[in-house]
Protein backbone atom coordinates (compact mmCIF):
# COMPACT_ATOMS: atom_id res chain seq x y z
CA UNK A 1 0.00 0.00 0.00
CA UNK A 2 1.39 3.79 -0.87
CA UNK A 3 2.00 5.79 1.78
CA UNK A 4 2.36 9.33 1.96
CA UNK A 5 5.41 10.74 3.00
CA UNK A 6 5.20 12.61 6.37
CA UNK A 7 7.54 15.66 4.97
CA UNK A 8 4.73 16.39 2.31
CA UNK A 9 1.93 16.36 4.81
CA UNK A 10 3.60 18.87 6.73
CA UNK A 11 1.76 22.43 7.20
CA UNK A 12 2.52 25.33 4.41
CA UNK A 13 4.26 27.43 6.83
CA UNK A 14 6.80 24.69 7.74
CA UNK A 15 8.15 23.88 3.98
CA UNK A 16 9.09 25.52 0.93
CA UNK A 17 7.90 23.01 -1.58
CA UNK A 18 4.86 24.01 -3.32
CA UNK A 19 1.30 22.51 -2.93
CA UNK A 20 2.61 20.42 0.13
CA UNK A 21 0.77 17.49 1.03
CA UNK A 22 -0.94 17.11 -1.79
CA UNK A 23 1.90 15.91 -4.18
CA UNK A 24 3.70 12.44 -4.89
CA UNK A 25 3.00 9.42 -2.69
CA UNK A 26 6.06 7.31 -1.92
CA UNK A 27 6.64 3.86 -3.62
CA UNK A 28 5.82 0.48 -1.84
CA UNK A 29 8.32 -0.29 0.68
CA UNK A 30 10.55 -3.39 -0.51
CA UNK A 31 9.64 -6.58 1.41
CA UNK A 32 12.77 -8.44 2.91
CA UNK A 33 13.90 -11.56 1.45
CA UNK A 34 15.46 -14.41 3.53
CA UNK A 35 19.03 -14.22 2.80
CA UNK A 36 19.75 -11.00 1.07
CA UNK A 37 21.31 -9.49 4.24
CA UNK A 38 22.79 -10.83 7.38
CA UNK A 39 20.42 -9.12 10.34
CA UNK A 40 21.76 -7.95 13.17
CA UNK A 41 20.40 -9.59 16.79
CA UNK A 42 17.16 -7.72 17.98
CA UNK A 43 17.29 -5.20 20.40
CA UNK A 44 14.80 -5.28 23.65
CA UNK A 45 14.69 -1.82 23.85
CA UNK A 46 11.66 0.45 22.70
CA UNK A 47 13.03 2.24 19.54
CA UNK A 48 13.80 5.81 20.48
CA UNK A 49 10.38 7.45 19.16
CA UNK A 50 7.74 5.09 21.11
CA UNK A 51 5.93 7.14 24.28
CA UNK A 52 6.96 10.59 23.00
CA UNK A 53 3.83 13.02 22.76
CA UNK A 54 2.90 14.00 19.15
CA UNK A 55 4.88 16.03 16.44
CA UNK A 56 6.04 16.18 13.11
CA UNK A 57 9.04 15.45 14.13
CA UNK A 58 8.05 12.44 15.56
CA UNK A 59 5.87 11.09 13.18
CA UNK A 60 8.82 11.54 10.34
CA UNK A 61 11.42 9.65 13.12
CA UNK A 62 8.18 6.55 13.17
CA UNK A 63 8.71 6.99 8.85
CA UNK A 64 11.88 6.80 8.42
CA UNK A 65 12.33 3.67 11.19
CA UNK A 66 9.49 1.71 8.82
CA UNK A 67 11.45 2.32 6.02
CA UNK A 68 14.65 1.39 7.17
CA UNK A 69 16.51 -1.69 8.62
CA UNK A 70 15.78 -1.00 12.06
CA UNK A 71 12.04 -2.83 11.35
CA UNK A 72 13.51 -5.55 10.25
CA UNK A 73 15.48 -6.10 13.37
CA UNK A 74 12.80 -5.59 15.64
CA UNK A 75 9.15 -6.32 13.98
CA UNK A 76 7.52 -6.55 16.96
CA UNK A 77 7.21 -2.53 17.27
CA UNK A 78 5.96 -2.27 13.59
CA UNK A 79 2.12 -2.32 14.64
CA UNK A 80 2.92 0.12 17.23
CA UNK A 81 4.79 2.34 14.78
CA UNK A 82 1.42 1.99 12.57
CA UNK A 83 -0.31 2.76 15.22
CA UNK A 84 1.71 5.88 16.58
CA UNK A 85 1.73 7.52 13.25
CA UNK A 86 -2.13 6.98 12.33
CA UNK A 87 -2.82 8.66 16.15
CA UNK A 88 -0.41 11.21 15.23
CA UNK A 89 -1.80 12.42 11.83
CA UNK A 90 -5.43 12.39 13.61
CA UNK A 91 -4.24 14.26 16.84
CA UNK A 92 -1.96 16.94 14.89
CA UNK A 93 -4.71 17.48 12.31
CA UNK A 94 -7.21 18.45 14.92
CA UNK A 95 -5.00 20.43 16.40
CA UNK A 96 -3.78 22.44 12.89
CA UNK A 97 -7.66 22.42 11.32
CA UNK A 98 -7.59 26.24 11.19
CA UNK A 99 -4.34 26.70 9.20
CA UNK A 100 -5.20 23.88 6.86
CA UNK A 101 -6.61 23.69 3.23
CA UNK A 102 -9.12 21.21 2.34
CA UNK A 103 -7.91 18.72 0.82
CA UNK A 104 -4.51 18.47 2.51
CA UNK A 105 -7.21 17.63 5.48
CA UNK A 106 -8.53 15.02 3.31
CA UNK A 107 -4.69 13.50 2.71
CA UNK A 108 -3.73 13.43 5.99
CA UNK A 109 -6.81 11.61 7.20
CA UNK A 110 -7.01 8.95 4.49
CA UNK A 111 -3.30 8.50 5.66
CA UNK A 112 -4.32 8.09 9.14
CA UNK A 113 -7.40 5.82 8.12
CA UNK A 114 -4.76 3.58 5.83
CA UNK A 115 -2.46 3.11 9.09
CA UNK A 116 -4.99 2.25 11.37
CA UNK A 117 -6.68 -0.32 8.65
CA UNK A 118 -2.49 -1.38 8.27
CA UNK A 119 -2.22 -1.83 12.02
CA UNK A 120 -5.70 -3.92 12.22
CA UNK A 121 -4.32 -6.19 9.10
CA UNK A 122 -1.65 -7.57 11.22
CA UNK A 123 -1.87 -10.69 13.76
CA UNK A 124 0.27 -9.74 16.11
CA UNK A 125 -1.68 -7.02 17.66
CA UNK A 126 -2.91 -7.66 21.33
CA UNK A 127 -6.52 -6.46 22.75
CA UNK A 128 -5.52 -2.73 24.17
CA UNK A 129 -3.93 -2.22 20.24
CA UNK A 130 -6.62 -3.21 18.29
CA UNK A 131 -9.25 -1.01 20.60
CA UNK A 132 -6.55 1.59 19.74
CA UNK A 133 -7.08 1.05 16.12
CA UNK A 134 -10.76 0.40 15.97
CA UNK A 135 -11.08 3.44 18.34
CA UNK A 136 -8.89 5.67 16.11
CA UNK A 137 -11.13 4.62 12.47
CA UNK A 138 -14.29 5.41 14.75
CA UNK A 139 -13.24 9.46 15.57
CA UNK A 140 -12.25 9.32 11.75
CA UNK A 141 -15.64 8.37 10.59
CA UNK A 142 -17.59 10.69 13.44
CA UNK A 143 -15.28 13.57 12.59
CA UNK A 144 -13.85 13.49 8.94
CA UNK A 145 -16.57 15.62 7.08
CA UNK A 146 -16.51 18.02 10.24
CA UNK A 147 -12.72 18.48 10.01
CA UNK A 148 -12.50 19.18 6.06
CA UNK A 149 -15.39 21.64 6.55
CA UNK A 150 -13.98 23.49 8.77
CA UNK A 151 -10.68 23.69 6.85
CA UNK A 152 -12.65 24.68 4.37
CA UNK A 153 -14.07 27.23 5.85
CA UNK A 154 -10.83 28.82 7.53
CA UNK A 155 -9.61 29.06 3.91
CA UNK A 156 -12.36 31.72 3.12
CA UNK A 157 -14.17 29.46 0.52
CA UNK A 158 -17.08 27.60 1.76
CA UNK A 159 -16.84 24.47 -0.55
CA UNK A 160 -19.73 22.07 -0.75
CA UNK A 161 -18.08 18.23 0.07
CA UNK A 162 -18.75 15.33 -2.13
CA UNK A 163 -21.08 13.46 0.74
CA UNK A 164 -23.23 16.92 -0.11
CA UNK A 165 -24.09 15.65 -3.47
CA UNK A 166 -23.72 11.30 -3.08
CA UNK A 167 -20.61 11.20 -5.47
CA UNK A 168 -19.77 7.56 -5.77
CA UNK A 169 -16.99 6.21 -4.71
CA UNK A 170 -14.13 6.53 -7.21
CA UNK A 171 -12.42 3.81 -9.10
CA UNK A 172 -9.08 4.25 -8.49
CA UNK A 173 -7.07 1.68 -10.73
CA UNK A 174 -8.77 4.16 -13.04
CA UNK A 175 -7.56 7.26 -11.58
CA UNK A 176 -3.76 8.70 -12.00
CA UNK A 177 -2.55 10.19 -8.92
CA UNK A 178 -1.22 13.59 -9.22
CA UNK A 179 2.86 14.01 -9.09
CA UNK A 180 4.10 17.24 -9.69
CA UNK A 181 2.74 20.67 -8.29
CA UNK A 182 -0.19 22.81 -9.86
CA UNK A 183 0.96 24.99 -12.27
CA UNK A 184 -2.49 25.98 -14.69
CA UNK A 185 -6.25 26.28 -13.94
CA UNK A 186 -8.92 24.96 -17.32
CA UNK A 187 -12.26 26.57 -17.26
CA UNK A 188 -15.25 24.34 -18.56
CA UNK A 189 -19.07 24.75 -18.94
CA UNK A 190 -20.87 21.86 -18.26
CA UNK A 191 -22.94 22.82 -22.01
CA UNK A 192 -26.78 21.64 -20.37
CA UNK A 193 -28.84 24.64 -20.30
CA UNK A 194 -29.09 25.95 -16.73
CA UNK A 195 -33.52 25.91 -17.54
CA UNK A 196 -33.21 21.85 -17.82
CA UNK A 197 -31.44 21.82 -13.96
CA UNK A 198 -34.62 22.50 -12.97
CA UNK A 199 -34.90 25.48 -9.97
CA UNK A 200 -31.45 25.35 -9.00
CA UNK A 201 -31.99 24.16 -4.90
CA UNK A 202 -29.15 22.14 -3.34
CA UNK A 203 -30.79 19.03 -4.25
CA UNK A 204 -31.35 19.37 -8.15
CA UNK A 205 -27.62 20.55 -8.11
CA UNK A 206 -26.70 17.65 -6.47
CA UNK A 207 -28.33 15.00 -8.54
CA UNK A 208 -26.99 17.18 -11.95
CA UNK A 209 -23.35 16.38 -10.32
CA UNK A 210 -24.51 12.72 -10.22
CA UNK A 211 -25.57 12.55 -13.64
CA UNK A 212 -22.26 13.89 -14.95
CA UNK A 213 -20.40 11.70 -12.48
CA UNK A 214 -22.25 8.80 -13.82
CA UNK A 215 -22.30 9.71 -17.62
CA UNK A 216 -18.29 9.93 -17.26
CA UNK A 217 -17.70 6.94 -15.41
CA UNK A 218 -19.98 4.91 -17.21
CA UNK A 219 -19.88 5.79 -20.93
CA UNK A 220 -16.13 7.39 -20.78
CA UNK A 221 -14.30 4.91 -18.49
CA UNK A 222 -13.17 7.73 -15.97
CA UNK A 223 -12.58 6.74 -12.31
CA UNK A 224 -14.31 9.70 -11.17
CA UNK A 225 -16.01 12.64 -11.95
CA UNK A 226 -13.66 14.48 -14.43
CA UNK A 227 -13.41 17.93 -12.83
CA UNK A 228 -11.85 19.04 -9.06
CA UNK A 229 -14.71 21.69 -8.35
CA UNK A 230 -18.25 22.88 -10.29
CA UNK A 231 -19.91 26.23 -9.80
CA UNK A 232 -23.98 25.88 -10.35
CA UNK A 233 -25.65 28.95 -11.03
CA UNK A 234 -26.82 30.39 -7.60
CA UNK A 235 -23.12 30.61 -7.07
CA UNK A 236 -22.49 26.96 -4.92
CA UNK A 237 -18.94 25.55 -5.02
CA UNK A 238 -19.18 21.85 -5.39
CA UNK A 239 -16.09 19.51 -4.71
CA UNK A 240 -15.37 16.99 -7.81
CA UNK A 241 -12.64 15.11 -8.31
CA UNK A 242 -9.97 15.36 -5.24
CA UNK A 243 -6.89 17.32 -5.80
CA UNK A 244 -4.62 14.60 -4.97
CA UNK A 245 -6.00 12.90 -8.33
CA UNK A 246 -5.19 14.27 -11.91
CA UNK A 247 -8.36 15.49 -13.27
CA UNK A 248 -9.82 13.91 -16.51
CA UNK A 249 -11.36 17.62 -18.70
CA UNK A 250 -8.56 18.44 -21.05
CA UNK A 251 -7.73 15.18 -22.94
CA UNK A 252 -4.51 13.73 -21.73
CA UNK A 253 -1.52 14.65 -21.49
CA UNK A 254 -2.99 18.33 -20.98
CA UNK A 255 -4.07 17.21 -17.69
CA UNK A 256 -0.58 17.12 -16.33
CA UNK A 257 -1.01 19.61 -13.28
CA UNK A 258 -4.12 21.39 -14.60
CA UNK A 259 -7.00 21.86 -12.03
CA UNK A 260 -10.54 21.66 -13.46
CA UNK A 261 -13.43 23.87 -12.83
CA UNK A 262 -16.64 23.45 -14.09
CA UNK A 263 -19.42 25.76 -13.85
CA UNK A 264 -22.71 24.21 -14.54
CA UNK A 265 -24.93 25.83 -17.61
CA UNK A 266 -24.42 26.24 -21.55
CA UNK A 267 -22.78 29.54 -22.09
CA UNK A 268 -23.04 29.42 -26.09
CA UNK A 269 -27.12 29.82 -25.25
CA UNK A 270 -26.96 31.73 -22.02
CA UNK A 271 -25.10 34.31 -19.62
CA UNK A 272 -23.79 32.85 -16.65
CA UNK A 273 -25.49 34.36 -13.56
CA UNK A 274 -23.70 36.79 -11.41
CA UNK A 275 -23.51 34.93 -8.50
CA UNK A 276 -21.43 31.58 -10.45
CA UNK A 277 -19.24 34.44 -11.21
CA UNK A 278 -18.39 35.77 -8.22
CA UNK A 279 -17.61 32.32 -6.63
CA UNK A 280 -15.84 31.14 -10.01
CA UNK A 281 -14.00 34.19 -9.67
CA UNK A 282 -13.35 33.47 -5.80
CA UNK A 283 -12.71 30.23 -6.18
CA UNK A 284 -10.13 30.03 -9.12
CA UNK A 285 -8.12 33.50 -7.27
CA UNK A 286 -7.72 30.81 -3.98
CA UNK A 287 -6.48 28.26 -6.08
CA UNK A 288 -4.02 30.41 -8.35
CA UNK A 289 -2.64 31.94 -4.75
CA UNK A 290 -2.50 29.16 -2.75
CA UNK A 291 -0.69 26.88 -5.74
CA UNK A 292 1.37 30.40 -7.12
CA UNK A 293 -0.83 29.84 -10.59
CA UNK A 294 -0.88 33.36 -12.83
CA UNK A 295 -4.28 34.72 -14.22
CA UNK A 296 -2.06 34.22 -17.78
CA UNK A 297 -2.29 30.65 -16.64
CA UNK A 298 -6.02 30.46 -16.40
CA UNK A 299 -7.40 28.99 -19.69
CA UNK A 300 -10.73 27.77 -21.51
CA UNK A 301 -11.17 24.01 -22.79
CA UNK A 302 -11.14 25.57 -26.10
CA UNK A 303 -6.89 26.46 -25.19
CA UNK A 304 -6.59 22.67 -25.44
CA UNK A 305 -8.26 21.13 -28.21
CA UNK A 306 -10.89 22.45 -30.96
CA UNK A 307 -13.87 22.89 -28.84
CA UNK A 308 -17.07 25.29 -28.13
CA UNK A 309 -16.25 24.72 -24.38
CA UNK A 310 -16.27 26.70 -21.98
CA UNK A 311 -19.11 29.36 -24.52
CA UNK A 312 -18.71 32.66 -25.93
CA UNK A 313 -20.13 34.50 -22.87
CA UNK A 314 -17.62 32.62 -19.99
CA UNK A 315 -14.96 33.21 -22.25
CA UNK A 316 -15.29 36.71 -22.44
CA UNK A 317 -14.68 36.00 -18.37
CA UNK A 318 -11.87 34.64 -19.01
CA UNK A 319 -10.68 37.43 -20.81
CA UNK A 320 -11.53 39.90 -18.58
CA UNK A 321 -9.90 37.95 -15.65
CA UNK A 322 -6.69 37.16 -17.21
CA UNK A 323 -6.59 40.94 -17.79
CA UNK A 324 -6.95 42.14 -14.24
CA UNK A 325 -4.14 42.54 -11.90
CA UNK A 326 -3.75 40.17 -8.90
CA UNK A 327 -4.52 41.37 -5.41
CA UNK A 328 -1.00 41.02 -3.63
CA UNK A 329 -0.29 37.72 -2.29
CA UNK A 330 -1.20 37.12 1.39
CA UNK A 331 1.62 35.64 4.01
CA UNK A 332 1.38 31.49 3.93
Amino acid sequence: MLRPSLRRLLPLALTAAPAVGCVGLSGDMEAYSPGSETLEPATSSSPSWDGRPASWAKLIEIEDWLAGSDRRRNERFVGEAELQLAEGRLALSRREVSRLDGDLMTLRLNAAKAGFQRALARSDLDPRQKRRAEKGLQELRSRHDGLYREARRSSGLEIRTRDRWGAKAPVAARLTRRTQPWNRITVHHSAEHSRDQGSQTAPEVADVLRRIQGFQMRERGFGDIGYHFLVDPKGRIWQGRPLEWQGAHSKGPNNVANIGVCLLGHYDLERPTRASLVSLEELVSALGQRHKIPRSRVYGHDHWKATECPGENLSAWLVSYRSKVAPPRTAQ
